[in-house]
C-alpha cells in the first residue's frame, strides 16, 4: 500500500509482465502444434485434404462475388450474347462446386474425427503401463 496525501491508501499495482502475459499464448501455440502433428500422425492424407476442402469452400462466396460483378459489368457494356453464355456457365462451374463441397467436408470431418480418436486411443493406451 502507498500513503497518498490526506491519508488515503492506493494499491501498489505492479504492471504484469510480458512473460505472464504471453505464457498462455505460448501454451496454446504449443497445444496447436501438438493437435496438428496428432492429426498429421492419425491421417496424413486427409489432414491437407480437408484444409484444402476448407480453402476452397472459404473462397468460394468471394469468387461468386467476383463473378456477378464482372457479369453486371459486361452485360452493361457490351450486349453480347457470348458474355452471357460464358458467365452462366462460370455460375453453374461455382454452383457445382458449392454443391460438391459441402458433403466432401462432410466426410473428411467424419474421416478425420475417427482417425485422431482411433490415434489418440491408441497413443493412450500405449503410454499406459
Amino acid at each position: 500500500m502507498v500513503r497518498l496525501a490526506g491519508g488515503l491508501r492506493r494499491r501498489n499495482r505492479n504492471p504484469p509482465r510480458l512473460r505472464t502475459r504471453f505464457s498462455r499464448v505460448n501454451e496454446s501455440i504449443g497445444q496447436l502444434g501438438a493437435a496438428i502433428m496428432l492429426g498429421w500422425r492419425a491421417a496424413p492424407w486427409t489432414l491437407p485434404s480437408y484444409a484444402a476442402a476448407q480453402a476452397v469452400a472459404g473462397g468460394l462466396p468471394v469468387v461468386n462475388a467476383w463473378l456477378v460483378r464482372d457479369a453486371i459489368d459486361r452485360l452493361v457494356s457490351e450486349q453480347s450474347r457470348m458474355n452471357v453464355i460464358i458467365f452462366a456457365l462460370a455460375f453453374s462451374a461455382v454452383a457445382l462446386v458449392r454443391a460438391v463441397s459441402s458433403p466432401v467436408l462432410r466426410y473428411l470431418t467424419a474421416e478425420l474425427t475417427r482417425s485422431v480418436e482411433a490415434r489418440a486411443k491408441d497413443e493412450l493406451y500405449t503410454a499406459l503401463p
